[in-house]
């Protein structure tokens, strides 16, 4: 197994943007403001125009980042067609259930690819039982 790098981390992400978000409002905002107030010149107002623009980019990382960090770490679900599945399955599922929910949660948990969509058609339109 290869080490990963260090920058190979998405805790470094994270609190990298943070950081970087930190170090430009403590360092670098004070003085393109007080530029910008002190002499309005174009070329002031246009690098604190750009200098907006980049911390609103690296906000808006960062949220996202936040967003989707328990995402990122769920496995991936292949989807299942409904024809796939057996019809024995369907009806252990249905008799052995109370209810048609729970007939469709035991499903879905036998089959995590199945939609609820899907589930919920296939106890509805198991009728009979499978042929043995």
């Amino acid at each position: 197994m290869t080490k990963r790098k260090w920058y190979d981390n998405p805790t470094v992400d994270r609190w990298g943007t943070v950081y970087l978000l930190v170090v430009s409002v403590v360092l670098a905002g004070p003085q393109i403001v007080g530029n910008v107030i002190d002499e309005p010149s174009p070329w002031n107002i246009t690098f604190a125009v750009l200098y907006l623009l980049a911390f609103a980019i690296m906000a808006t990382s960062f949220v996202r980042q936040c967003r989707r960090r328990n995402r990122d770490s769920s496995p991936e679900v292949t989807r299942v067609e409904p024809s796939s599945v057996p019809t024995r399955e369907v009806w252990n599922a249905k008799t052995s259930s109370s209810s048609r929910i729970s007939a469709i949660k035991k499903l879905r948990e036998s089959y995590p690819g199945l939609g609820l969509r899907e589930a919920a058609n296939l106890v509805d339109d198991t009728t009979d039982p499978p042929n043995l």
